[in-house]
């Protein structure tokens, strides 16, 4: 068996359920990243799990970390999540300078702005737009030019690790995560998610033994705008020669 380049593997989810998405083994894509990666290392082995200083609201701080000294805000990835949650007392308040009031779901019109929602991680502001944690959606019973506005958050209760946030899909679609297993440390960017498709032969397809594509189904049924067709990105990853961005090779720039 050839040993990986590096002992890293990397998540890209697209921004709609349609798109293509990815985990590789043994590297990442640069294409994938609209920004630098940012590491920051594990807090507490188990889970990917790592430390961050407080949130943002368009850019302005909240402070919801400070309580917790230095232990600060801890956070986990879990792709197997379809949410953002987080310890009630903390996302209460959250929730409400969102603009949500007290619950994650909403009628909301045209004159509702959502603010920027921004993690403080390594140093850097990690920015996600409205669109990134919330959906809009309108329903057959409501009047015109009134929707339905729901924030991707939910509140958890003690998960035997303390206060803890669990980003699931709406972090890991806005980001781009590298995980390096040996040097025990998360790295991420912004998601690229205009990435143009190249057609250069030496770049790996999904087919490639170092790329494994993700399906995404959404099964058809009632949801919050009404009764839904069935949604997936089965066809993207099935089209011939579909490639993902190019490669890098090991380089000090990653260390």
């Amino acid at each position: 068996t050839p040993r990986l380049p590096r002992p890293v593997f990397a998540v890209y989810l697209g921004q709609h359920i349609e798109d293509a998405a990815e985990i590789t083994f043994g590297d990442y894509h640069d294409a994938r990243m609209a920004s630098e990666l940012t590491w920051v290392n594990v807090s507490q082995e188990g889970y990917w799990q790592f430390q961050f200083a407080d949130f943002l609201i368009d850019g302005r701080p909240t402070g919801l970390c400070k309580k917790y000294g230095k232990r600060k805000c801890q956070a986990v990835l879990d792709t197997g999540s379809s949410l953002m949650m987080g310890p009630q007392p903390d996302l209460d308040p959250l929730i409400r300078m969102l603009g949500f009031g007290n619950d994650t779901q909403m009628n909301c019109t045209d004159a509702n702005k959502f603010p920027k929602l921004s993690f403080l991680i390594g140093g850097k502001m990690m920015d996600m737009e409205p669109e990134d944690y919330m959906d809009r959606s309108h329903g057959p019973e409501q009047p015109k030019g009134v929707d339905n506005c729901w924030a991707h958050m939910m509140p958890i209760g003690d998960t035997g690790r303390g206060p803890i946030f669990v980003l699931g899909m709406p972090f890991l679609r806005a980001f781009y995560t590298v995980y390096d297993v040996h040097a025990k440390r998360i790295g991420i960017a912004r998601a690229n998610h205009g990435t143009a498709v190249s057609e250069n032969a030496d770049e790996p397809t999904v087919s490639s033994p170092a790329e494994v594509p993700l399906v995404a189904v959404r099964p058809g049924g009632d949801d919050l705008g009404g009764d839904s067709k069935r949604l997936s990105n089965e066809k993207t990853l099935s089209k011939p020669g579909v490639a993902v961005a190019k490669k890098t090779t090991p380089s000090a720039k990653h260390a």
